[in-house]
């Protein structure tokens, strides 16, 4: 299932994330290509929006998602 929010996910626009094509490509096959549902950054999106994804949260850093929401869903 691929990614809705492919077009409009900043990570892929990160210059840490440009300088390393290898790892990009591999992580847009299984995240944006494979299953999104996987995707912290996807998770994180649809709970609190996407202006609240942290610009440095990886596709594959889902131990960071119940962290992220929680102090998201707590702000004032």
């Amino acid at each position: 299932m691929e990614c809705e929010q492919k077009a409009v996910c900043s990570f892929y626009k990160t210059e840490e994330v440009l300088d390393q094509p290898c790892i990009v490509e591999k992580l847009k096959s299984i995240y944006c290509e494979g299953n999104s549902l996987l995707c912290a950054r996807r998770r994180v999106a649809h709970a609190l929006g996407h202006d609240l994804v942290p610009v440095d949260l990886h596709p594959d850093h889902t131990h960071l998602v119940h962290e992220l929401l929680t102090a998201g869903l707590h702000e004032d």
